[in-house]
């Protein structure tokens, strides 16, 4: 063989080992990053850290500037983009497609990987490039495991400039594989961490609601265990006034804070065609009068991107509405919607086992009191009994006539005011119980009796304590123990003086039970002339009175008033130093 043509033979072999040699090496190299990437992918355990790490590895191992990984929404049947590499936000954000549309929604359709050279002229697309891309070419494939597609991977701009090969395809869809399965697994281990999360939270406000003193704790508890569970920072809860026809906002919290300093007035009333819709729980027609009244009361941001209304049905019967909205999150899927459905429903059904135990217990407070009274109506009656007897013997003793006809025109007005009293307790529906702001009716009551305290020289001071919870009193009467109080005060004061109105939230006050309750404490501190300790033992009998023209009526009522309300008064007095009357309001 002459020897030019050795040295060719041996050039040409040269040449193709080389050939040979990069094609091992870039087989070595895909293969390697293949082992890397599934090495990475059994190693995350977040499905968005996992998301973005295959969108990563993709475009490392094909050597592409942009990639794109969209995972298919069952419910809406979209394609959105879930992780992304040399996109704009805007695009990551508003991109959506159907199957079937587009390059990605046409890989989703037909289940088969995608290899475009020219998206130009391909007569299945036949578009005008768009500007992100520098190069007409791209690739596409399906994230399918167990005969489900999950979504799809593309990606575009390769690195050389040149366009995708067979082989990258080839390549892509090996990596695309090991992804899915990678995503279906993180996704059934998250989908089941979510449900043991969202278990847990069930069972928590469950216990918790049926344990706390007050609805206002327990609906405090069922909002923050909703946004243990979805990315929602406004939560309201409004009760159903059926005699009123009107729903009045009791509950709200605004970016885990509560805002129940300014709920007090807050109601919307409703037509029968509104009525009926929340009964159906068809929430929508309501939504939008929900969402924009909150925002005119200033309580929910105009921010606001999703806004949703519950209704609160309690064996088919309405108890209220509660609203729910994100600054940050578009919507709730179905399952989330139906989750927060049963949380609300399971609490507001405990809750109403609750309340109706609390109204029985009120029923045998009232009762009790009641019995008081009728025990009490005893004594004009035995004393009436008694003078009648004796006059049946004395008839003729003018003088013992006229003064046993007053004496029994005397207990005729006390048996009448006992009547009156024992009507006003014998009946739970007659107290208007519902959730207060106690600092409002202080605020009312001293108003009330501002022209007095200007005309005696009275400075009054008021030491409110802050985020104090609701209670639950009827208004017009906690108003005439405040009035009564204050009243008390100001004629004890002579020639000028002060009147302290203080509230706590304290821990040291038994209930029925003998068990430590919070409760409200309300004290109202004067400067006067003080009680003297043979009079202060009994300030609270019925009739006892030292002033020249009281009644002895006031306290005695106030303190059955407040056994009514399962709450307590008591008093402390310095002689000619002053007194101080506190009132204790179960929270």
């Amino acid at each position: 063989m002459p020897q030019k043509t050795k040295k060719k033979t041996s050039a040409d072999l040269l040449i193709r080992l080389r050939k040979r040699n990069t094609q091992l090496g870039k087989r070595l190299r895909e293969l390697n990053s293949l082992y890397k990437a599934s090495q990475l992918m059994i190693s995350l355990q977040s499905l968005d850290q996992l998301l973005e790490g295959v969108t990563r590895l993709a475009a490392d191992v094909i050597g592409a500037k942009t990639a794109s990984l969209m995972l298919l929404d069952e419910e809406t049947n979209e394609l959105t983009i879930a992780a992304a590499i040399g996109l704009d936000e805007k695009t990551i954000q508003t991109v959506r497609m159907r199957i079937g549309e587009s390059i990605s929604g046409y890989v989703v359709e037909y289940g088969k990987p995608l290899l475009v050279k020219n998206v130009e002229t391909d007569q299945r697309f036949r578009r005008r490039n768009r500007e992100r891309y520098e190069t007409k070419s791209l690739v596409s494939v399906p994230l399918a495991t167990k005969g489900k597609i999950l979504g799809v991977l593309n990606l575009n701009n390769k690195r050389s400039g040149e366009p995708f090969t067979a082989s990258d395809l080839r390549l892509l869809t090996s990596f695309a594989a090991q992804a899915a399965v990678a995503v279906d697994n993180v996704r059934l281990m998250e989908q089941n961490r979510r449900k043991i999360q969202e278990l847990t939270v069930l069972y928590d406000i469950a216990r918790k609601v049926s344990t706390v003193d007050g609805i206002a704790k327990a609906v405090e508890n069922v909002f923050r265990g909703i946004g243990r569970i979805v990315d929602v920072d406004h939560c309201f809860w409004f009760l159903w006034e059926e005699p009123y026809r009107r729903l009045s906002l009791a509950f709200a919290m605004n970016e885990g804070r509560s805002i129940s300093q300014w709920l007090e007035g807050r109601e919307i009333y409703l037509t029968d065609e509104q009525i009926g819709w929340l009964q159906k729980e068809k929430t929508e027609h309501v939504n939008q009068r929900m969402k924009e009244t909150l925002i005119d009361w200033q309580l929910c941001s105009p921010e606001v991107k999703f806004f949703k209304s519950f209704s609160i049905l309690v064996r088919g019967k309405l108890h209220g509405l509660f609203c729910t909205g994100s600054t940050t999150l578009e919507g709730l899927s179905a399952s989330e919607v139906q989750l927060i459905s049963i949380i609300i429903s399971q609490a507001a059904a405990i809750y109403e086992q609750i309340a109706a135990l609390s109204s029985a217990t009120q029923v045998m407070t009232m009762s009790k009191v009641a019995s008081e009274i009728a025990h009490d109506l005893r004594h004009p009656l035995t004393n009436i009994k008694g003078i009648l007897q004796v006059l049946e013997n004395k008839w003729y003793d003018e003088e013992f006539c006229k003064e046993s006809l007053q004496t029994i025109h005397q207990e005729i007005y006390r048996l009448t005011d006992l009547t009156k009293e024992l009507v006003r307790f014998s009946s739970p529906q007659r107290f208007q119980v519902k959730y207060r702001d106690i600092h409002r009716i202080l605020d009312h009551a001293l108003d009330l009796v501002k022209h007095e305290l200007q005309d005696n020289q009275i400075e009054i001071t008021r030491q409110y304590g802050t985020d104090l919870p609701f209670v639950p009193v009827d208004e017009s009467e906690m108003l005439e123990i405040f009035l009564n109080l204050l009243l008390n005060s100001i004629e004890s004061i002579q020639g000028g003086g002060q009147i302290t109105v203080n509230t706590e939230l304290v821990n040291s006050v038994k209930d029925e039970s003998g068990a430590f309750k919070n409760h409200l404490r309300i004290d109202v501190i004067d400067s006067g002339q003080g009680i003297e300790p043979e009079h202060r033992d009994r300030v609270f009998e019925r009739y006892y009175t030292t002033k020249k023209n009281g009644t002895g009526l006031g306290l005695s009522i106030a303190r059955r008033i407040l056994a009514a309300h399962r709450g307590q008064i008591e008093v402390h007095s310095v002689p000619r130093k002053g007194s101080t009357f506190t009132v204790y309001l179960p929270v």
